[in-house]
This record gives structure tokens, sequence and C-alpha cells, in this order.
């Protein structure tokens, strides 16, 4: 019997190594998908996350690290290119300055021949846009995304904006426009909007059903959507290190939506209530993210 889970994530899944010091570094579990799984495990959402590491010593204690943190890797594709590690380094302002080593990695060669209908098998799929970076990518998540809408699974979208790692804007803004239609929830930051040369008005028009949710950093979230608009100011916190905020933020607003089981069918769906208080929820786990080094 196929296990039906609460919200597969699906993407990003490596090492993040944080430089602590001269010529010392701290291993977290790290890329946007692990992040929200792993934020979502917390809070007691049952999570597995799809996506490509290798057949290496750091891919199994990378499994085993998911695993001990509450997220169900049965689903991750276990591939012979090595396991994707990022070196971060922090600014005085604890913004997180990434040095990617992903050429050729597992993650990044992921490919729609990895995909089976199980990895869809769920109530809320998340995706966010850095697999849509190269054409093996972007064929995995249009596989992804077609057992998902067999599954009837509802589709939650993460703009992950990567302006370094895109050809050009324009290619960036074209695979949105493939990926966002059908979406039932989309966040982005504000750089995030910047980032794709868009405005809230410009990413709701490519999704016009889909609740909105717009984060401002330290500032407020906004959630825009059948409910009309809302706005949250978010938690003061001591900001050590922002890698994953933005992460733990949707994880939040996801697992608010999968406790009260709520979906778009639902009446509470237009109900101003209920996006308040996920905001608060989402604001919550941000806040604890920034208060301590790692994404996970």
């Amino acid at each position: 019997m196929k296990t039906h889970y609460e919200v597969i994530t699906f993407g990003e899944v490596l090492w993040d190594l944080f430089e602590d010091g001269k010529d010392t570094y701290r291993r977290f579990v790290g890329g946007s998908s692990a992040n929200v799984a792993v934020a979502l495990a917390r809070q007691g959402v049952r999570v597995a996350v799809v996506g490509g590491i290798g057949r290496d010593r750091f891919g199994d204690e990378l499994a085993a690290r998911l695993d001990a943190l509450g997220v169900d890797t049965a689903l991750l594709a276990r591939l012979p290119e090595r396991t994707a590690l990022t070196f971060i380094a922090r600014g005085q302002d604890a913004e997180p300055h990434f040095m990617n080593y992903r050429h050729a990695s597992a993650d990044m060669a992921l490919s729609a021949r990895h995909i089976t209908p199980a990895m869809a098998h769920a109530t809320w799929v998340h995706l966010g846009t850095s697999t849509l970076l190269t054409h093996g990518l972007s064929e995995a998540t249009r596989a992804f995304e077609a057992h998902a809408i067999k599954h009837r699974a509802l589709k939650s979208l993460d703009l992950n904006a990567r302006p370094r790692l895109w050809e050009s804007p324009s290619a960036a803004v074209a695979a949105l426009r493939r990926i966002a239609p059908g979406s039932a929830l989309i966040k982005a930051s504000l750089g995030d909007l910047e980032s794709f040369g868009l405005d809230a008005v410009a990413l709701r028009a490519m999704a016009p059903e889909a609740v909105l949710v717009l984060t401002r950093g330290p500032g407020e979230a906004t959630a825009y959507g059948a409910h009309g608009e809302v706005s949250l100011p978010a938690q003061a916190a001591e900001c050590i290190d922002a890698t994953g905020a933005g992460d733990s933020f949707i994880a939040g607003v996801l697992a608010h939506l999968v406790r009260r089981e709520v979906t778009p069918s639902s009446p509470e769906w237009a109900d101003a209530n209920l996006w308040t208080q996920a905001l608060a929820q989402g604001h919550s786990l941000g806040a604890l993210a920034v208060s301590k080094l790692g994404g996970s």
C-alpha cells in the first residue's frame, strides 16, 4: 500500500557548510526543499522529500540526518553523481553568501526517468523555482507535477530566486509562467519579486486562483486571495543567520493549513482569520530560524 503524506517537498537536497570561525565549518541539512521538510516535520506534519543524493558517504549521512529529523527519505533518488554541497559565509548583517559546489551533482542530475507516481502521493506538494534551472530538472519537475495532478495534490510554490544561476531575467520569468498556473499557494519575498522583475499584481495574474503570500524580511507579510488582503508584522528576533528563514516561514503556513485540514474547496479558505493565523505561524517559525545557525 502506498504511503500518503500530508506534504511532499520536491527539489534541492544537499549539505550546507557554514563558515564558523577561521578554517572551521559546521554542517547542516540544506536546500530549500529539505529545509521546508525539516520545519514541517518539527510541526508534526507527515512529510517526505523528493530529490537526488549521491551514493556516497555524504549521501548516506544526509539521508540518515533527515530521517533523524522526522523526514521520510524513502522517495529520495540515489544517483551515481556526488552529493551536492554549498559553502556559506555570513556578512555583518547575518545575510548568507553562498558558494555552490553543485556542478554535476546528484541534486542537479535528477531527471524525469527518476520520478515515480509514488513521489507525489500527498495532500500537498511543495516546489521551488530552482528546479527549473536546467532542461533535465525542468523535465523532472514536469513529471512530478503530472503525478501530483493525477493524485489531486494541492501545489505550493516558492519563488526561490537565484538570479546568478539563471541565463537571463527573461528566462526566469518564462520558467515561472510555466510552473505558476495551478498553484493553490504561492510564496515570494519582496527580493524574489525584484529579482524576477515582477510585482505582486503580475505574479497573481499568472495564477489567479492562488493565495499569494508576500514576505518582506523582518517586515510584515501579506496574504492576498479570495479572503481579500491581510497583513501581519514579523516577530521581533535577533538575527544570527537568515539562511532558510523563508523556507521556515512557508513551512509554518503549510503546517497551519494541514493542521486545520483546509483546502481551496473549504469555506474556511476564504476566511481572513485563517490567513492571519497562518501568517502568525509562518512568522513564528521564521523567527526561530534566524535565531540560530543553519537553515534546518
